[in-house]
């Protein structure tokens, strides 16, 4: 696995965890990305990805 993989991989895993932060916290996300200090386009730019990869493997064959 490249760097670049690696980086993307670990980068995703984070947001996931801010993601899950926000929907637990009960706050709107313009709310919760001024208290975080969070642009909302990036939160939303990682929400858009981690909804392409849902679709992604829900579209795999399974074994």
């Amino acid at each position: 696995m490249d760097t670049q993989k690696i980086t993307h991989e670990i980068r995703m895993k984070h947001w996931m965890q801010i993601i899950a932060q926000r929907q637990q916290s009960g706050l709107t996300v313009k709310g919760f990305c001024a208290q975080q200090d969070i642009l909302i386009k990036q939160y939303y730019y990682y929400t858009f990805l981690k909804s392409c990869r849902i679709q992604q493997t829900s579209k795999m064959p399974k074994p």
